[in-house]
């Protein structure tokens, strides 16, 4: 018999240990969170103390590691959001109160923050979809946070974006899932059903031919009426590319509206594409990671 593997065996058997290594000295430097990210997350987990509630994020932190060692686990990216602060978010807000039902995405959700920062916005938890590869890190969020699903009925659905199975191509005028959002088993049920989709430090991850599928399959996903939207922030450059010799790709702006053009007119969209997008140099954590040189807050419109 096998001797079932541990967590570390399970990260080892995907990612090498020197890079692990190398992650956490360029990113373990302790939890220092700003000001509103110790407001929200006073406001999420209800832990009011200061040095009670710094032990729980690296309590659960600690845990988070064993799931998978990203760099963004490291550095408590997950324990922060950024959702509203991108142009996109707002335009979300508003879809809620005037498209009857509306449905929002977060893609490569991890813990859920971004998912929280919406709900306490205004977005209702019940038309919030949100989806990770490791089901694991969606645990840990109700842990992080201090919630249940019936206290934050948010449906998540764990899988890889890439598997067909999960998520699959639709062609161009395909009609919208009808299928009930409580029965809905995979993205795949929600083609044509989307007014939102959230993925930030999601396409970063990957090459950029796979960043160009992936576009291609959450555009399948949208509600192609005007004012929906795609939005997010990543890791880009003022020149694109930067990151391929880590099996990256880093955007620049001329690249990502094109990507998204070409995407959009696939899944069927005739109207034009407004796209809002900023570059901010990055810092010295987004320079170590070999990706990029900058950080890209972008929203995709649908005009």
């Amino acid at each position: 018999m096998t001797a079932p593997q541990t967590d570390e065996a399970k990260w080892e058997s995907k990612v090498d240990r020197e890079v692990v290594l190398k992650w956490q000295q360029d990113n373990d430097s302790g939890f220092n969170p700003s000001a509103d990210d110790l407001e929200f997350l006073r406001r999420t987990a209800g832990i009011q103390e200061e040095g009670e509630l710094r032990a729980h994020v690296v309590e659960v932190r600690n845990r988070a590691i064993k799931v998978f060692p990203y760099p963004c686990i490291f550095k408590y990216s997950f324990a922060s959001t950024r959702i509203t602060k991108i142009g996109g978010f707002k335009k979300t807000i508003q879809l809620a109160k005037e498209r009857e039902g509306a449905l929002l995405l977060d893609i490569g959700c991890c813990f859920g923050a971004d998912v929280r920062s919406a709900v306490l916005e205004g977005f209702p938890p019940k038309q919030i979809v949100a989806s990770d590869l490791h089901a694991e890190f969606w645990d840990l969020g109700h842990d992080l946070f201090r919630d249940t699903q019936e206290t934050m009925p948010v449906t998540f659905m764990a899988g890889d974006v890439f598997d067909p199975a999960f998520l699959s191509s639709s062609p161009a005028g395909t009609p919208a899932s009808d299928t009930p959002l409580s029965e809905v088993k995979s993205l795949s049920d929600l083609h044509g059903r989307l007014s939102s989709i959230h993925a930030s430090l999601f396409f970063h991850l990957f090459s950029r031919e796979q960043q160009t599928q992936l576009a291609g399959l959450l555009a399948s996903l949208l509600v192609l009426e005007k004012g929906s939207v795609v939005f997010g922030h990543q890791i880009a450059a003022e020149e694109e590319g930067v990151g391929q010799h880590v099996g990256k790709w880093a955007h620049n702006i001329a690249s990502w509206t094109a990507m998204w053009e070409e995407a959009l007119k696939g899944a069927g969209w005739t109207g034009s594409v407004g796209v809002d997008a900023k570059l901010v140099v990055g810092s010295e954590w987004v320079s170590k990671l070999g990706i990029g040189t900058h950080t890209m807050y972008w929203t995709i419109e649908l005009m």
